[in-house]
């Protein structure tokens, strides 16, 4: 059995799963690969919670939950989630299903394109996708999963999830 030293981080901590080679600045970054100069952590996404400590007051995850089974969509979520800061946001960017099949459909994409975008560049060892989202989809996967004000946006191409892991309530001391 390995035994990994968990990662402690100033907070607010700002975690980006799946920076790859474009990194969002102010954030620490997260990849599975480690041959990439700007990642502080290299392990898989899903077990992000073995590798740190701090909770997280801010997760970006673009371009990686669709590289997972979409029968673990909400696992992986809910694995995220439970890293989180009471009041943490997650903003999530994927592809957009219904987008790359009308476009096909309108002859705007080649069979090709769409393909490409649907699955992968398939270029190393990690870079396939296994799930597809539209709107109503990734809204429902984002609540069951337990975020809150969750809001999609549909900006062509990619959607764009965000929502917010609710504050602890206060218990009073008559609910002992």
């Amino acid at each position: 059995m390995v035994f990994v030293e968990k990662l402690s981080f100033d907070r607010p901590f700002l975690l980006e799963l799946g920076a790859g080679k474009n990194p969002k600045e102010g954030y620490t970054h997260q990849d599975i690969r480690d041959n990439l100069p700007h990642i502080e952590i290299v392990c898989p996404a899903e077990y992000i919670y073995k590798y740190i400590e701090t909770p997280i007051d801010s997760l970006r995850a673009c371009h990686i939950l669709e590289h997972f089974s979409y029968l673990d969509t909400i696992k992986i979520l809910e694995m995220w989630f439970n890293c989180m800061a009471p009041g943490g946001e997650i903003h999530i960017e994927v592809p957009h299903l219904n987008y790359f099949t009308k476009a096909h459909t309108l002859g705007e994409l080649t069979d090709e394109e769409v393909v490409n975008y649907l699955y992968g560049d398939q270029d190393y060892d990690y870079n396939f996708h296994m799930a597809a989202f539209s709107v109503p989809l990734l809204r429902k996967r984002l609540q069951e999963a337990g975020f809150e004000d969750v809001v999609v946006q549909d900006i062509g191409m990619v959607l764009i999830g965000n929502g917010y892991k609710p504050e602890l309530a206060e218990i009073g001391e008559e609910e002992f």
